[in-house]
């Protein structure tokens, strides 16, 4: 009842997956994974706040020969729930997911908290290429006064990105 990687730790955990039609041999069909956390962390501090309190986790995708579409898959903690579609491939590692997030802004770097509201929505449709470049295709976030948008990719040791934003009390900045 604990999973552990190199990121984060669980324990309390239990989990079902369930599908009507999964074939065995071929190892596709549709499933539901429904699975809670009791206890969560990290040594990295971000992640640990996103992990407070029990998480968990409700998955509804299709598993194909060649992908795995998910038609929804829901996170939550007592930090942050967030919501993602999308598909992913089997083969090489392509992916494009859609992603929302409203997140306690106490997880974000405290250097961009005084201009954020209590909570803190994010918005933004990723994807990851068979090189193993990464891109925010299109990114948002909105908290308060403060509205922001914009784009990025990551190939090699190379970040690119624009963004534009608004912030209608400047004076929240000092």
């Amino acid at each position: 009842d604990s999973l552990s990687s190199g990121l984060a730790e669980a324990t309390g955990i239990a989990a079902t997956i369930h599908s009507d039609a999964f074939d065995l041999g071929t190892l596709t069909g549709p499933v539901v994974i429904d699975a809670t956390a009791q206890i969560a962390g990290s040594t990295d501090q971000t992640i640990a706040s996103l992990l407070a309190g029990v998480v968990e986790a409700h998955v509804e995708a299709s598993v194909e020969e060649s992908q795995i579409g998910i038609t929804s898959a829901k996170l939550s903690s007592d930090s942050q729930t967030s919501t993602l579609t999308g598909t992913i491939s089997r083969t090489d590692g392509v992916l494009s997911v859609d992603v929302t997030s409203d997140l306690l802004s106490t997880v974000l770097p405290a250097a961009a908290r005084p201009v954020l509201a209590d909570r803190t929505k994010v918005t933004a449709s990723l994807s990851r290429s068979a090189d193993g470049s990464l891109a925010a295709d299109a990114f948002a976030l909105s908290s308060g006064d403060l509205n922001a948008s914009g784009k990025a990719t990551v190939s090699g040791d190379t970040i690119t990105g624009t963004a534009t934003g608004e912030l209608a009390d400047i004076g929240r900045l000092s």
